[in-house]
């Protein structure tokens, strides 16, 4: 194949910013992480992998860790004239080489076609779990709950690096979040509250808006303050600060696995929709070769 002969691989920079844009716009086979920054931010936050050919790009991939050791597929864009399963084996061994002794790393991805998803598959991730989105659109806010002691504000920037620690202590390590994301994510919030309780912060969610409704993008509750009503109220108070801005459709994604956020957000009225997809990861531990 003349592609293998000619094919380079090297990282971005940003002088490649407008070529990769306009790469990204025509191509057919692209995939974009649901992220708080736009894929083309990550340029400079390697491994952000170009491949070329005579000068040409055919493909690029992105996955820097944020958090540390997490490193999820941001973009990955492959030309629709060439056979995508090389260039993506290509681009991924260069991944991995620039992980290499990094056993704790984990590269991620949540495929949201098929042509990517078999390609993960091909490239050695294993499917770990599935994300489901919720909508609620039934009108009828459930009655808050009374809990002592607990206050719900507004959030500001000085919470963040107590939000950070929240957030570490609330999730597995794959679906944690950076205070750099955080804060990618508050400037972006409709809606940001903290939940405080023993004068700390034992609860945040932060909730977006769109042409399609209002989105509940993250929520956490402090281990040691759950099953006391905080997340309830949390999504109560979510709940009535949308409504009255005249936003009555409010979606959430969560994990099939979760339980408990599930019976909480159908507690609240929330259902699940037919939009449901696979969370595939690449452990670096296994030494899996391609």
């Amino acid at each position: 194949m003349t592609e293998k002969t000619n094919l380079s691989i090297r990282e971005a920079c940003v002088s490649d910013r407008q070529t990769l844009a306009n790469f990204i716009h025509f191509e057919v086979y692209v995939h974009r992480h649901l992220d708080w920054r736009q894929p083309l931010d990550w340029i400079n936050h390697n491994p952000f992998f170009i491949a070329s050919s005579e000068d040409k790009i055919i493909a690029a991939i992105a996955c820097p860790p944020d958090p540390a050791n997490i490193a999820w597929i941001r973009l990955l864009a492959i030309s629709s004239d060439l056979p995508i399963n090389n260039l993506w084996l290509g681009l991924l061994k260069e991944v991995i080489k620039y992980f290499k002794g990094e056993d704790e790393v984990i590269i991620a991805a949540i495929p949201r076609q098929g042509w990517f998803k078999r390609l993960l598959e091909g490239g050695g991730f294993q499917l770990t779990n599935h994300v489901v989105m919720m909508l609620w659109d039934s009108k009828e806010i459930p009655a808050k709950r009374h809990v002592p002691g607990l206050n719900i504000r507004p959030m500001n920037f000085d919470d963040l690096s107590f939000i950070e620690v929240l957030d570490t202590l609330t999730f597995d390590p794959v679906w944690r979040i950076s205070e750099s994301s955080l804060t990618y994510a508050y400037r972006q919030a409709a809606i940001a509250t903290v939940a405080e309780m023993d004068d700390r912060i034992v609860g945040y969610q932060i909730s977006t808006t769109s042409q399609h409704g209002g989105h509940l993008a993250r929520l956490a509750i402090h281990p040691k303050y759950r099953r006391m009503g905080n997340g309830y109220n949390l999504i109560h108070d979510i709940l009535v600060r949308f409504n009255k801005r005249g936003v009555f459709n409010i979606s959430v994604n969560t994990q099939t696995d979760n339980k408990s956020s599930l019976a909480l957000y159908e507690k609240m009225g929330f259902h699940k929709t037919n939009e449901i997809f696979p969370t595939y990861q690449y452990f670096m531990s296994s030494h899996q070769q391609i």
